[in-house]
């Protein structure tokens, strides 16, 4: 093996166990979702660190065991393109404002087509010659001048994915913002969870052109290149952390507006709302006890502060300052003290009852 390659598989073993870690971490908090929503979200970001998983456990196979690698060259760069699509549908529910707005299937095609064929065409090809392609590091093999062309093609075309993917995630942030003005909802300046998500799909980018222009047993042990994988750990772990906590506010809002009557989670009553259109709007102190007196989820013994992120159409960041801030206690005081006032109110109406009926 070549000295170079050791750090190309330690590397990319940190990296698809993150990816693990947080696939695992998905799969088990898709079923503590609220909402439909909220669920699907969850879901895909599950399939894109599975993607992300796949991808980099072949890096391991490429550098460790080459001659293995034409038995799954195709399901990789599968999994390396549609790491930027699935990223970008992740992207795009979370900035839906329309409840119609669904997002085009027919991103998928492309890189389901380009991988289908090299899995078609490599068939026809010897697996020796497939092998050829892998260790010569970007040599054409005279007798098979197409197909090694379209195989070297590969990191280019994974550049143009990302690029384009990068551009179109841009484009749809800034048109969630538009949106949300034209709907009367004033907003003063963007969360740094928008700059999170952003930033992945850069870092995507930015690997793909470490691909093109460095040899694959000198881009782990380039200069700063540890920096960015040690950004794409981070990344990762900020992606999850927000979706887990329900931090789907992508704008801070401007003015205060009343909250809808809805019907709240605690009576199962669920409705699929979407976060752009709600995210928009700023709790108050008038809004927010007109709420709790209105459907009295300290009723439910069980309640929890996240159980209030969505009829509340907020976060838990800013949920529990709201709450710290207007009463200068917790969450979890906050509801005992709703809960013993209805109490009292119930031992009063009681006791006025059966005065009455003496």
């Amino acid at each position: 093996m070549k000295p170079g390659y050791v750090w190309y598989i330690l590397t990319a073993c940190v990296i698809a166990t993150s990816a693990l870690t947080w696939a695992l971490i998905m799969l088990f908090a898709v079923s503590d979702s609220k909402t439909g929503k909220e669920k699907n979200v969850k879901r895909i970001l599950l399939w894109y660190f599975l993607s992300t998983l796949a991808a980099w456990f072949a890096v391991v196979v490429y550098a460790y065991v080459p001659a293995y690698y034409p038995y799954i060259h195709s399901l990789t760069y599968l999994s390396v393109l549609l790491i930027t699509v699935i990223f970008f549908q992740f992207i795009y529910t979370l900035t839906i404002t329309r409840p119609n707005d669904r997002f085009p299937r027919w991103h998928y095609a492309a890189p389901v087509l380009i991988c289908l064929a090299l899995l078609v065409w490599s068939f026809f090809i010897p697996f020796d010659v497939q092998v050829q392609l892998r260790k010569g590091q970007g040599a054409i093999v005279p007798e098979y001048t197409a197909y090694s062309h379209f195989f070297l093609l590969k990191p280019r075309i994974r550049l143009v994915f990302c690029l384009v993917y990068l551009i179109l995630s841009i484009l749809r942030v800034q048109q969630y913002g538009k949106d949300i003005h034209r709907r009367n909802h004033p907003v003063r300046n963007p969360t740094p969870w928008i700059l999170t998500l952003l930033f992945t799909p850069v870092t995507m980018l930015v690997l793909a052109l470490l691909r093109n222009t460095i040899p694959p047993e000198k881009v782990l042990v380039f200069g700063g290149v540890h920096l960015f994988i040690l950004l794409i750990l981070i990344l990762h772990g900020a992606v999850g952390y927000n979706v887990i906590r329900r931090n789907f506010l992508l704008y801070i809002p401007l003015s205060p507006e009343p909250l809808p009557s809805k019907t709240t989670k605690f009576q199962a009553e669920t409705t699929d709302s979407y976060y752009g259109k709600n995210e928009s709007k700023r709790l108050t102190r008038k809004s927010f006890e007109t709420y709790i007196q209105q459907y009295k989820p300290y009723l439910d013994p069980q309640l929890k502060l996240t159980d209030l992120l969505e009829p509340l159409q907020t976060n838990r960041t800013l949920l529990s300052g709201f709450i710290n801030r207007t009463y200068r206690m917790n969450f979890n005081r906050y509801i005992n003290v709703c809960r013993l006032k209805e109490l009292q109110r119930l031992c009063r109406s009681s006791a006025h009852q059966k005065k009455g009926d003496e």
